[in-house]
């Protein structure tokens, strides 16, 4: 039986973003990416039971990361979040999130985040 890699959600309108973690993440991870809230959270609402981990973008148009870190704790109150976000965060708001990392970072940051959060 083949071993089958932990599933992340990356939300991020933007594109380089998501390629840039994608490309970082991917050798260890199946990585899903999703370019605003309202898709990633049918995404997760879809794909809970195999979805480990979401590293979300804080600053989204139409739906915040705040707004969808909400419905996703809706979905699943367990949810292992990452926030990566260029805004200042109000961590009151963030009730259940793993880590928050500042931009710019880099992507190894990222990827030591995710495996901190996962236990790997």
């Amino acid at each position: 039986m083949p071993d089958t890699k932990p599933t992340i959600l990356i939300v991020d309108d933007d594109a380089t973003v998501l390629t840039t973690l994608k490309m970082s993440l991917a050798p260890s991870y199946d990585v899903l990416t999703a370019t605003d809230a309202t898709q990633a959270i049918d995404m997760f609402r879809v794909g809970e039971d195999v979805i480990e981990l979401v590293l979300l973008d804080l600053g989204m148009p139409e739906m915040t990361g705040y707004e969808a870190l909400a419905e996703l704790q809706m979905i699943d109150a367990d949810v292992k979040v990452v926030i990566i976000t260029g805004l200042k965060p109000d961590e009151e708001r963030l009730p259940g999130v793993a880590e928050i990392l500042s931009k710019p970072f880099r992507p190894a940051q990222v990827v030591e985040a995710v495996q901190r959060v996962l236990g790997m």
